[in-house]
């Protein structure tokens, strides 16, 4: 009963959101458009209340004294009188009656006239004014017809010049109208032109603003001679858009199952068994001019929508998701909150800065050039973290900012090692010993020097013998960005080298000379040698940490740019985990993460890097890191998370924990099996396509090796484990000639066989015998919270856990009304596109600087 008590009163407050837009000019005044609480039905009315009284209710009248006011609503939800007390409840309505404030509350919200919705499940009311209008039209210019689409555009594709489709970038936003002038896509970019339709496609500003109009549903009608835009939505937009979405959604789900995808099929069958009846309803609402029943029934379609696009979703059993931080904490006390909030939000790494504002975050040896933070006091919050993010069985990756070191906005100036060792900065062909920016100039060490190198590899040698962390992240492994024709390493030392071996001065080559990228790629070995020394130390002193480096995600610029030679660090496997960071648009983000992918193979863990771009862009790219077959995420960074209106997250996306494939291997590896096991059992075993029989019967071999694995470790398993995956690849090959299965499947085997090659569970077994691990929280309820559920749903269609987790993220997830009076789907992230801008330029630092690529 809570449960549904608090999914419907969640209804009732998104209904409120559609009717509070102060930008609305067909609504009245805002103040009368409320949701509020009962405070009971058929109850006494005491001082303060706020009862509904229905024809349910053992007497004909309310029976209320004269200290309050009372609102009649009729049948069909229709405020008939108001005053008094005491009043007849008519039959099928029901009686508002309200004393003190809540007597207040009816005098100033409410007229004859409204329709008021009374929600018994979540005690509430929403109130709707008479005059209410969702219906409206808005007009954009456009630039052109069938043009190039360049800089702040918004460019119409007809197909009359013989192209199939827009033929544009990923930095742009277009939606698909069909020949009847109905918008029935929205989104994505080089868009197919439908026959006898239309791609508008826009970039920049007038992106921005056309996202925020743009609906699926909308009519569009072209104005030539003025080249104006107009999207209409009238009352058959609203029946016609409610039957594209509703389309939409069992196409989604067909091509879900012909995917294999291990979903939970009946209860998005029952949803969309709801949506159907939603959407009659929506049609009698609109026909009858009813809009207290279209704007109930529009609301409920787009919750249930919305539930569909999460039930959608898989939910793999073996993700990373880390959370890059700045540690501000003075205490353990405060440490335990932050950590606690981490992993309640469901991410399983924590990626910690080790130097920021000059500098270290841990106290330094006597022998070190850098100095702990005086912020501090004297505390080593970087032990505290360790500490407890063990306790939550979450990993503690080091992140360590290489070469950047230090700036001049600094709090502490004087203690950079850019400035206590200023003969070590890296110099530009300008002459000067800084990155300039906004944010105060960059000191960056050149790598180049040997000293460099030797004091660096003290430090990190250091850290790896007295703090038990779990992995070594390495930032700023490159040379500055190459800005306006600035460019680094351009010290005699570095100079004299070069011109040694090649018999040029570096200062003569321009980037179009011959000798260019070997320019470039002479500074890249230094770069690459001292990654391959930090992966040396690293094998010797700590064998157990994963060595990973954050890069800029566009590997083929970053060689010549900042001497960044990733592909080769990947494809060699100098690093066992890369951080590409990839802040930009949903399309860049797939196209990187998919490079990414390719790249590592079964050689390199690879979490993908994404920024703040608001909740609905992260999920969309966390949809398309899963489908790319990425190991998992990292979001930059903690502060902007838990400021920004990420709830939606950890409710939908994170709403099943995942084990860390870096952390425990064993428990991830058992984690995967049960996982392959649900989808081929769940989800292929019942389709009957050949070889699922075949597929079914080697589930108990997996079940044998869990079993296995409960009593020993991955590598008194190897043979076994390789076993199973070959075996499995005999009948994928041999038996099943379903594309799709093959590859769903394929796609599990895949992480069980790189989690068995790139597990160094007995490495971490031989370093905890000194340094045991803290005991554990009781985290027993989250124990199983990271296999698919498959189980029989309730009454509404949606387990419980999922439907309640999604409902309590609607109210940020689901935006019920835009500026113009669009209803609830055509407002569906409004306040997250606005959050949607360029990429972030990872070279701005000042205090709030942070990851830097």
């Amino acid at each position: 009963m809570k449960l549904k008590r608090f999914i419907s009163f969640m209804t009732a407050i998104i209904i409120l959101a559609m009717l509070m837009s102060s930008s609305v000019p067909s609504l009245v005044n805002a103040e009368v458009i409320k949701t509020t609480v009962l405070n009971g039905i058929n109850a006494e009315r005491k001082l303060n209340y706020l009862i509904a009284y229905t024809d349910e209710y053992g007497s004909k009248t309310t029976g209320t004294d004269d200290k309050g006011i009372e609102a009649v609503v009729n049948s069909k939800g229709i405020v008939t009188a108001i005053g008094g007390n005491n009043n007849d409840i008519p039959k099928g309505g029901f009686v508002l009656s309200g004393s003190s404030t809540k007597k207040t509350l009816i005098e100033k919200n409410i007229k004859v006239g409204y329709a008021i919705y009374l929600d018994k499940e979540a005690l509430s009311v929403t109130i709707i004014a008479d005059d209410y209008n969702p219906f409206y039209s808005s007009t954009i210019e456009y630039s052109a017809i069938n043009s190039i689409r360049s800089e702040n555009t918004l460019i119409i594709y007809n197909g009359k010049d013989g192209k199939k489709s827009s033929l544009t970038n990923e930095w742009g936003f277009e939606v698909v109208v069909d020949k009847d002038g109905y918008i029935i896509s929205v989104g994505g970019n080089n868009n197919t032109i439908p026959e006898d339709g239309l791609v508008l496609s826009a970039v920049g500003t007038k992106k921005a603003v056309f996202m925020e109009m743009a609906k699926i549903g909308l009519s569009v009608d072209i104005d030539t001679a003025d080249k104006i835009i107009t999207l209409s939505y009238s009352k058959d937009n609203a029946i016609q858009a409610s039957r594209l979405i509703l389309e939409g959604w069992k196409d989604a789900f067909a091509a879900a199952k012909a995917a294999y995808k291990n979903i939970n099929h009946s209860a998005i069958e029952n949803s969309l068994t709801k949506l159907e009846s939603e959407l009659g309803n929506i049609e009698t609402g609109i026909a009858d001019d009813d809009m207290l029943v279209y704007t109930v029934a529009q609301n409920r379609f787009d919750a249930i929508s919305n539930t569909i696009k999460s039930l959608l979703i898989e939910y793999p059993a073996v993700e990373g998701r880390a959370l890059w931080i700045r540690p501000t904490q003075k205490n353990d006390a405060e440490v335990k909150k932050v950590i606690e909030e981490i992993y309640n939000l469901g991410f399983n790494i924590v990626c910690i800065e080790g130097l920021y504002n000059n500098t270290m975050i841990m106290p330094q040896p006597e022998f070190s050039h850098f100095s702990h933070s005086p912020y501090f006091g004297g505390y080593d919050v970087l032990k505290a973290y360790i500490e407890e993010c063990h306790k939550y069985g979450m990993e503690l990756h080091l992140w360590m900012p290489v070469y950047r070191v230090g700036h001049d906005a600094s709090t502490y100036p004087s203690l950079g090692l850019g400035n206590v060792k200023r003969e070590w900065r890296n110099i530009t062909n300008t002459g000067v010993d800084y990155a300039a920016n906004a944010y105060g100039n960059g000191h960056f060490l050149n790598p180049a020097l040997p000293e460099v190198s030797e004091y660096l590899l003290s430090v990190y040698k250091y850290i790896l013998e007295n703090y038990s962390i779990d992995g070594f992240q390495l930032d700023y492994i490159r040379y500055p960005d190459r800005v306006d024709g600035v460019d680094f390493g351009y010290d005699d030392y570095t100079l004299g080298l070069f011109e040694e071996e090649y018999g040029y001065n570096p200062k003569d080559i321009t980037t179009t000379h011959s000798l260019w990228n070997t320019w470039c790629q002479f500074r890249a070995k230094f770069v690459t040698d001292f990654v391959l020394d930090v992966k040396a130390l690293v094998e010797d002193i700590r064998p157990d940490v994963y060595l990973s480096a954050d890069v800029a995600p566009s590997f083929n610029e970053s060689l010549t740019r900042m001497m960044q030679d990733t592909v080769k660090w990947i494809s060699e496997a100098y690093i066992s985990i890369v951080y590409p960071m990839a802040y930009g648009t949903v399309d860049r983000v797939s196209t990187w993460s998919n490079t990414t992918v390719q790249l590592a193979g079964d050689n390199v863990f690879t979490y993908i890097g994404v920024g703040n771009y608001g909740a609905d862009t992260f999920f969309e790219q966390m949809v398309a890191i899963r489908n790319n077959g990425a190991d998992g995420v990292a979001f930059f960074a903690y502060a902007e998370f838990t400021s920004g209106e990420y709830d939606i997250i950890p409710e939908t996306m994170f709403s099943k924990r995942a084990a860390s494939p870096t952390y425990n291997g064993k428990k991830a590896l058992i984690a995967q099996l049960k996982y392959t096991k649900e989808r081929i059992i769940s989800i292929i075993e019942p389709s009957g396509i050949s070889g699922s029989a075949e597929l079914s019967a080697l589930c108990a071999d997996i079940d044998a090796l869990i079993a296995r694995l409960d009593d020993s470790n991955i590598t008194e398993c190897k043979s076994d484990i390789i076993k199973l995956v070959d075996d499995f690849k005999a009948v994928l090959s041999g038996k099943v000639t379903d594309e799709k299965a093959v590859s769903a499947v394929s796609g599990d085997l895949r992480i069980i066989s790189k989690i068995t090659a790139l597990s160094k569970d007995d490495e971490k077994a031989a370093y905890y015998i000194d340094n045991p691990l803290p005991d554990m929280y009781d985290l027993s309820d989250d124990e199983d919270n990271n296999t698919a559920d498959n189980s029989e749903t309730d009454d509404d269609g949606i387990a419980l856990t999922t439907f309640e987790k999604i409902i309590r993220g609607i109210s940020m997830g689901i935006v019920s009304f835009s500026i113009l009076g669009l209803p609830l789907y055509f407002y569906l992230d409004y306040r997250k596109k606005k959050i949607i801008a360029a990429s972030k330029d990872k070279d701005k630092q000042d205090e709030n600087d942070d990851i830097g690529e």
